[in-house]
């Protein structure tokens, strides 16, 4: 049994591998990680419990620094040895020897489980905290992408950069002409969302010498995927365990 962990900027979530497929996700807020023992607990109340037998090994990655040692010294307390997917390994996944250090660990997972699953050109988009669109080129090499604020991020930022912009539901509007304040931030956030996202993509597809109504397969993930999917043609394949599987993935190429 195969325990993944992603360390993300809201959530660390963990799924568990076996039976030949995932179960979970398992989600805390990542505030929460600062302390070990708050994680333990957590993981012992809502995820062990709710596994056949202890996970045998674990893959992880982490886009906040801070949170890394501790998930390594979690791990290391449960005795679960581990793999973490970081920028030494890119080079050996098979995505092209050229991508930059600095590029999440996430977006590697996202796009090497969308390759292996749909082969090249692909592209992978993550509705997180910030929404992220990764590319691999038809020779099935990281191609780069792009990074916009999520829209909860949006949202929260109106509101807290604002004297009376309200926090509103995540809500797509019929009309884009918002008679009253909650529905004009929806279409002008929610939907524009959407917009900008889809328009990103058509270019990514340009960028990658795909014709219109050409497009690669295109998967999502992340929190607000399975929203979006439900409002864009291009947003028709949805996969909770994407991330996920990219760490077991890299991981079974790292212990080879």
């Amino acid at each position: 049994m195969l325990l993944a962990i992603s360390a993300g900027n809201t959530n660390l979530k963990m799924a568990a591998h076996y039976g030949a497929r995932w179960h979970g996700p398992w989600a805390l807020p990542t505030y929460a990680t600062n302390d070990i023992k708050i994680l333990s607990k957590w993981y012992h109340n809502n995820v062990i419990c709710s596994l056949p037998s202890a996970p045998e090994k674990a893959a992880f990655l982490s886009v906040v620094p801070s949170v890394t040692p501790i998930v390594e010294q979690f791990l290391n307390d449960e005795g679960i040895p581990c793999c973490q997917l970081t920028s030494d390994v890119y080079n050996s996944l098979g995505l092209g020897n050229s991508i930059p250090e600095t590029t999440g660990a996430d977006r590697i997972a996202n796009v090497l489980a969308a390759k292996d699953r749909f082969g090249s050109p692909a592209i992978a988009v993550d509705f997180g905290t910030a929404t992220t669109i990764t590319a691999i080129n038809a020779q099935g090499e990281f191609a780069g992408g792009a990074i916009l604020p999520g829209v909860d991020l949006q949202i929260r930022s109106l509101n807290q950069g604002t004297a009376q912009l309200p926090e509103v539901p995540v809500e797509i509007q019929d009309s884009v002409l918002g008679r009253v304040t909650v529905s004009a931030i929806q279409s002008g956030v929610v939907k524009g969302h959407l917009k900008a996202v889809q328009g990103l993509l058509l270019e990514v597809c340009a960028e990658l010498g795909v014709k219109p109504g050409q497009e690669p397969p295109i998967v999502c993930t992340g929190g607000r995927a399975a929203f979006y999917a439900e409002h864009s043609p291009l947003l028709k394949s949805f996969d909770p365990f994407l991330t996920f599987e990219g760490l077991r993935l890299a991981s079974a190429i790292q212990v080879r």
